[in-house]
């Protein structure tokens, strides 16, 4: 968590403290990043507390079942809470392990019925029971949910506040970066393993297999699975297909998953055999465009004219009607994180954000291609997360 910037950032909009009720969010403040498989549904509560006071502790309220994920997962967070019941029997305390005390030990608390009661013990546990406007990330809640915390806390100001977390997450840790590096090389590493998949004759739902299995077998959890040949290569989200691939079949991956919370998304083109002349004459365009806004990613620009910057170099290399709704995003909790690097988004690149920047093409009846990179921007350009090559790969 880059709590520095967190309390810039509550400071700057007059806020006494922060409330996560999305999984991503949840996760950036408490560091337990399995929420996603906890949360059961729509009801299933799992907050956090930061407090804007540098010394202030950080505070967490989960179901009373899933302490036990605390227990033995750990938690850097101060003061957690539970709401809800679940017991358990005890035989000795002799014979207890240490993730069992840790159990026991959270257990100590009260647990509440009711989270919002809950929530408000927490807020005032946190020495906040005197503060005086509070950020809510209201994405997790209705508008009922948000009327019943008001109720809880009526001498606190309520405010809208998941657009603070972004604006908080957009610029990345050195320890959040390093992270993302080992989850996106794991993710490039598991697209070779599906090249090396792809053979003449083959179905094309061997190489989405190795892919998914190469990000599995390292605990990248796959959401994005896109290894498309020849027909299936103009989907964005390429499901498998029993079809045997051919010579001249165009290849596109564009896949990513989530490891220890963080996203990645990563994309190449290739061919089986040598590559189609017009292939090969549309990816050049497709790479000098991307390459081009790589080159110009910096602090100081916008998000917008790298954008323009992209598009215009592709119209230019020769294909004079290449539109796409955006042209890359921020990555981190979020596949689609601050910000969008489309028309109209005139957010200023920082140093420390980590963007993706992609090329993508789709034409029905032909196929489709894709170049995407991810890369940390620093104080004089950006540098590649992971490196590596470019080139219309060749496979089969």
């Amino acid at each position: 968590m880059n709590r520095a910037r967190a309390r810039a950032v509550m400071a700057e909009h007059g806020l006494d403290a922060i409330i996560a009720t999305t999984t991503e969010n949840f996760a950036y403040l408490s560091g337990l990043q399995e929420v996603d498989r906890l949360r059961q549904n729509w009801l299933s509560r799992y907050w956090a507390v930061l407090p804007a006071a540098e010394a202030a502790p950080v505070g967490m309220l989960v179901p009373r079942i899933h302490l036990q994920h605390a227990a033995q997962a750990g938690s850097a967070v101060e003061v957690i809470r539970s709401y809800g019941d679940y017991s358990y029997a005890m035989a000795s305390e002799d014979t207890l392990t240490d993730e069992e005390r840790r159990l026991v030990e959270l257990r100590v608390p009260p647990s509440l019925a009711d989270p919002f009661d809950a929530l408000a013990a927490l807020v005032g546990d946190l020495g906040l029971a005197g503060a005086r406007r509070i950020g809510v990330d209201e994405r997790m809640l209705s508008r009922a949910d948000f009327a019943t915390l008001e109720q809880k806390l009526p001498q606190i100001e309520l405010v809208e506040a998941h657009e603070r977390f972004r604006e908080i997450r957009k610029v990345k840790t050195p320890t959040e970066i390093e992270t993302m590096r080992r989850a996106l090389r794991i993710t490039v590493d598991a697209m070779t393993d599906a090249i090396a998949a792809i053979k003449v004759g083959r179905p094309q739902s061997e190489a989405y297999e190795a892919l998914r299995m190469g990000m599995a077998r390292h605990n990248l959890h796959a959401r994005n699975i896109t290894a498309g040949v020849g027909p299936k290569a103009i989907w964005a989200f390429a499901q498998p297909s029993a079809r045997p691939n051919e010579v001249g079949d165009i290849i596109k991956f564009d896949h990513g998953g989530v490891y220890e919370g963080y996203w990645t998304d990563w994309g190449r083109s290739g061919t089986i055999g040598a590559p189609d002349p017009e292939v090969a004459r549309r990816y050049d365009a497709l790479l000098a465009g991307q390459q081009a806004a790589v080159g110009h990613l910096r602090p100081g620009v916008t998000a917008s004219e790298i954008a323009g910057i992209l598009e215009g170099t592709v119209r230019e290399a020769g294909m004079p009607d290449y539109s796409r709704p955006a042209y890359g995003h921020g990555i981190g909790r979020e596949i689609y994180d601050f910000p969008a690097i489309a028309h109209g988004d005139d957010t200023r690149i920082e140093a420390g954000m980590v963007i993706n920047i992609e090329a993508p093409l789709y034409v029905l009846g032909w196929g489709g291609l894709q170049i995407e990179d991810t890369l940390v921007v620093t104080e004089t350009g950006a540098d590649y997360l992971v490196d590596y090559s470019r080139e219309l790969f060749v496979a089969g």
